[in-house]
């Protein structure tokens, strides 16, 4: 699934560069946001706070 991913957004680049940009950023949102939970949830296990 994630290697489709990467074919689309490939594909798009072809299309569209301003749609595959912004794509391209959401996806990096949605990764920085994902971290951002994991480590919030996180915190409590950590053993120097």
């Amino acid at each position: 699934m994630a290697m489709g991913g990467v074919v689309g957004l490939y594909l798009t680049s072809f299309h569209s560069y301003l749609l595959f940009h912004s794509l391209v950023e959401i996806f990096s949102i949605l990764v920085a946001f994902g971290v951002f939970v994991v480590v919030w949830n996180s915190r409590r296990f950590h053993e120097n706070g």
